[in-house]
């Protein structure tokens, strides 16, 4: 029995609904985001209230660790991800960043700031996004940014793994943000000129020259299509000595919508088009001539994909592939630290 007058509330436990159980989880979520939609617009539904919130309070749990994946470019996950991949550079190499400038080249459309605002949090100074591609829902983007920074203040390790950082230093690095205008999906004046996103090509930005003391792109220079255009450019606006943090994914991107298809599948196709699979198949071990060209020297490799290939396997893939060494086949995704001559 509930006691009304103190408002206490009664232990709920839930059953499913067998006329559900036909229905997938995909198309579970589909038809109850229509529902409460429908609900906090015009609600005339009549049912337990008090259910209704006890429901909704493990399904905001359930959420969140669902939400908390790497594939969600929004989530803690992702940005802890991109930053275990590279951190060791700043470790080993002590990269600039108090008062540096940051170039994220290949942002991306969603959630374009992320990977800019986890730096300016360890202290550099200005973060400056580039992508092709308009921003999608923009509020939404900044509203995160404002969770993002809340989540790891609480808990650094959370994004930095264990680099040296504590909750106070983030605090004092983006204390000039103002946090409250970020979660109403707002980018104040003042911290534009910290945080910027520009929408153009890599090919030609409106950057100055050496205007940058780290550029990153993140799983970004495998689909351009002229390679030394864009490499002539990231070497235009480094600055001599700055640094450039390139990741690079040489698995054919069509596996990440169907897992059926072979790692390497493109490497089949015998092509003169410069893209297949939106991708330009250039293998991660060809960048250390392709950076070296350009004027960059490979400071540190960090090889983490490795695909084993044996006679048969080779024999199925097109020149020039068929004919490269066995790690520039084997090796599929690395992440390269370079230094500008």
């Amino acid at each position: 029995m509930i006691d009304e007058f103190f408002g206490s509330l009664p232990a709920y436990s839930f059953t499913p609904e067998k006329k559900l159980s036909d229905l997938n989880t995909l198309e579970l979520s589909i038809e109850l985001l229509a529902h409460l939609q429908d609900y906090n617009n015009n609600s005339s539904e009549n049912f337990d209230n008090r259910l209704f919130l006890a429901v909704c309070s493990d399904l905001e749990k359930e959420l969140e660790r669902s939400l908390n994946v790497f594939e969600n470019r929004f989530s803690l996950k992702y940005l802890e991800g991109l930053f275990y991949v590279t951190y060791r550079f700043w470790e080993n190499h002590k990269l600039p960043i108090k008062g540096a400038t940051y170039v994220d080249v290949g942002c991306g459309s969603v959630n374009p700031y992320g990977l800019s605002f986890m730096y300016l949090m360890l202290g550099v100074h200005r973060g400056i996004c580039i992508d092709l591609d308009p921003a999608q829902n923009l509020p939404q983007s900044l509203i995160n940014l404002a969770k993002i920074a809340g989540k790891t203040i609480i808990n650094p390790s959370k994004v930095f793994c264990d680099f040296n950082i504590t909750s106070q230093e983030i605090i004092d690095n983006i204390g000039e943000f103002d946090l409250t205008a970020l979660s109403n999906g707002f980018l104040s004046n003042q911290d534009s000129k910290r945080l910027n996103l520009r929408q153009e090509s890599i090919l030609q930005t409106s950057l100055e020259d050496g205007e940058a003391d780290v550029v990153i792109s993140i799983s970004f220079l495998e689909h351009i299509s002229d390679i030394d255009l864009a490499l002539a450019e990231l070497a235009r606006i480094t600055k001599s000595g700055g640094y450039g943090v390139h990741n690079i994914d040489g698995l054919d991107h069509m596996i990440y919508s169907d897992s059926g298809i072979h790692p390497l599948e493109f490497l089949r196709i015998d092509t003169t088009d410069k893209i297949v699979h939106v991708s330009n198949r250039i293998r991660p071990m060809s960048f250390i001539e392709i950076f070296d060209r350009h004027g960059f020297d490979i400071l540190e490799i960090n090889k983490y994909g490795n695909l084993s290939i044996d006679q048969q396997l080779r024999k199925s893939f097109a020149e020039p592939f068929r004919s490269m060494p066995q790690e520039y086949l084997e090796l599929t995704q690395a992440c390269f630290l370079v230094r500008k001559r």
